[in-house]
């Protein structure tokens, strides 16, 4: 039976909120965030439990549950929107301070804990200064048409205008295409050099903590901490690319042991991103600072240091699903086949009937081992016969019996 000896036993602390902003693996750029109250309901619990506390110290949590929402259902409307008012100040407080930590965050510091949250399979952070993938010409028109098109179709459901949308885009001329296709052209441009912006500030950030008086060293870079992992992360890939292309890419830089593919589980597609783990964790740091930021296909990868791909379903009872590596880059070993040397031809090559006799030489010894089979098989018939004779003779004489 559960007591209240923790007087927020009720504020389900650890709620996927709280353990997004705090992690027991590692110190969050979240921890200073106050957490968000999930409604007035809760606040009013919570300033109230004390009360219940001091009436019962072991009373059970279901019971302080029940007398508290008996009091909530007496109050008034204008006292339950005191808690609600309260509700949205806290509410607004907490995204106020997130906006705020992510911003003050740089993108590196975004980075590393996202790999460790992938590591833990926790929420991922969401980068404000990371640019946003802009949206393709029909997505543009469609945007077009929720804001500027009939009011027939601003009624519909999202699903249903995008059907609509659909269709109206193929009927478009050439020339009213080309106003979105303009737009859409110059979007990803801007998102490009945005793109390479951030990656530049990561290596500025890298080359700043790396410039000490005492020069270079491996303990001040940031890839120290992912000394035990041979993984890296790869996005941004043209969808186009296969593993055997990754796999080009990325082996200049060292032997590729496991390559994972992520794709979409009903059609096979590549979804632009993938896993790579290298045989040596140097091949990973070299990959990782040169491969960050180039240009692949008009596409600007992104390479970062990971832990190897998300555990699935069936192996989250494993510790470690990537323990031991798969080898799934190396082609199928084939079956080793041994020639036994050729026969050395007793005759003369060149003599014009050498093939004839030789014809007449393989012919007389498969006669010859049929043959000897024939006489094998006789053999064995007439003693089949003489041991049935031999056995009648006994049966049918008394005298031959041993007594």
């Amino acid at each position: 039976m559960a007591t209240f000896s923790n007087p927020f036993v009720l504020l389900q602390c650890r709620s996927v909120s709280t353990k997004v902003l705090y992690p027991k693996q590692f110190k969050s750029v979240l921890s200073a965030v106050p957490p968000r109250p999930r409604s007035g309901w809760q606040i009013f619990v919570r300033d109230h439990l004390q009360e219940i506390k001091q009436m019962d110290d072991k009373a059970p949590a279901t019971k302080a549950t029940h007398l508290l929402s008996e009091r909530w259902q007496k109050l008034s409307e204008a006292q339950k929107q005191k808690y609600a008012d309260q509700y949205q100040k806290e509410a607004k407080l907490h995204e106020d301070a997130v906006k705020k930590a992510l911003t003050e965050a740089t993108p590196q510091q975004i980075h590393d804990e996202n790999i460790l949250r992938r590591k833990y399979n926790l929420t991922l952070l969401k980068d404000p200064k990371q640019p946003k993938r802009p949206l393709n010409s029909y997505m543009l028109y469609l945007d077009h048409l929720r804001v500027n098109g009939p009011a027939n179709f601003k009624q519909l459901p999202v699903a249903e205008q995008a059907h609509e949308g659909s269709k109206k885009f193929k009927l478009l001329t050439p020339s009213e295409k080309e106003v979105f296709e303009r737009k859409a052209k110059e979007n990803r441009e801007a998102f490009a050099v945005a793109s390479a912006n951030v990656v530049k500030e990561i290596q500025r950030i890298n080359q700043r903590e790396l410039g000490t008086s005492e020069g270079w060293s491996d303990t001040g870079s940031w890839h120290a901490q992912y000394k035990d992992t041979a993984w890296i992360f790869v996005a941004n890939l043209d969808y186009e690319l296969t593993e055997g292309d990754v796999v080009c890419i990325f082996s200049q830089y060292g032997e590729p042991l496991n390559v994972e593919m992520a794709r979409d589980k009903k059609t096979g597609k590549s979804l632009g991103f993938a896993f790579l783990q290298y045989e040596n964790q140097k091949s990973s740091i070299l990959a990782v600072d040169n491969l960050n930021g180039s240009n692949v296909l008009s596409r600007t990868i992104r390479v970062d240091h990971s832990y190897g791909p998300k555990k699935s379903k069936h192996d989250e009872d494993d510790e470690e699903t990537y323990a031991e590596p798969t080898y799934n880059v190396a082609p199928p070993t084939l079956e080793e086949t041994v020639t036994l040397p050729k026969e050395k031809s007793s005759f003369d090559e060149e003599d014009p009937m050498a093939d004839y006799f030789q014809k007449k030489k393989k012919k007389e010894e498969k006669k010859h081992h049929r043959h000897k089979h024939k006489s094998s098989d006789k053999g064995r018939e007439s003693a089949e016969s003489d041991h049935k004779s031999r056995k009648r003779k006994y049966e049918d004489d008394p005298s031959q019996r041993k007594h």
